[in-house]
């Protein structure tokens, strides 16, 4: 299931660039210029740093218990495992 997630999120980026692309060649009414790439480039990357945001709020050990960093004392009463 998340390969299908993700192979949809690189289809919807792809998508979301070639119509900001199409949008400039409306609004300008001229051919694709490179500053239009750079446009439609910022926009998707932008929203790929959407993603980080759920992330912020995370503790700062979390996921030391299956990446191996840290492994401790500190790490078995910060990080309960189940």
């Amino acid at each position: 299931m998340s390969s299908v997630l993700q192979q949809i999120s690189l289809a919807l980026g792809v998508a979301v660039a070639a119509a900001i692309l199409e949008g400039s060649t409306a609004f300008h009414g001229r051919a694709l210029s490179l500053s239009d790439f750079h446009l439609a480039f910022a926009v998707v990357a932008g929203l790929s740093l959407i993603a980080v945001i759920p992330l912020i709020g995370l503790a700062r050990h979390a996921g030391s218990a299956v990446s191996g960093h840290g492994r401790g004392a500190a790490l078995s009463e910060d990080v309960p495992v189940k």
